[in-house]
């Protein structure tokens, strides 16, 4: 079984954990709404969590320049915004990333098999 879903607007790549008062990290807003829209949009498809967990992620994405995060800091945004839903843990997923430049739609196509 195959779960196909479009995160629409410009890819977000992961960025690194930031150190805040008290010596706490937290993750970015930025990261952080974006690996929610990811989660909303599987879940809008998928309904649940899968069972038996996913065994690979392909996410395709569309950038509207060249000026882009890298995608496979993307690819690692979209991988952890579906851990614990689509698996356990995304070191149990193969995955993989493509790229299309100057595109009129910047999106993210994810599919999870």
């Amino acid at each position: 079984m195959s779960i196909k879903f479009i995160v629409e607007g410009s890819p977000v790549g992961k960025e690194r954990p930031r150190k805040g008062r008290g010596q706490h990290f937290y993750t970015p807003e930025k990261t952080r709404r974006f690996e929610s829209s990811v989660a909303m949009a599987f879940l809008k498809v998928a309904r649940r969590r899968l069972d038996p967990p996913a065994i690979s992620v392909h996410v395709r994405c569309f950038f509207k320049n060249r000026a882009h995060p890298d995608p496979d800091n993307v690819l690692k945004a979209v991988l952890d915004a579906l851990t614990g839903m689509a698996y356990p843990h995304d070191r149990y997923v193969g995955s993989s990333v493509t790229c299309e430049y100057d595109a009129t739609r910047p999106r993210i196509d994810v599919e999870v098999s």
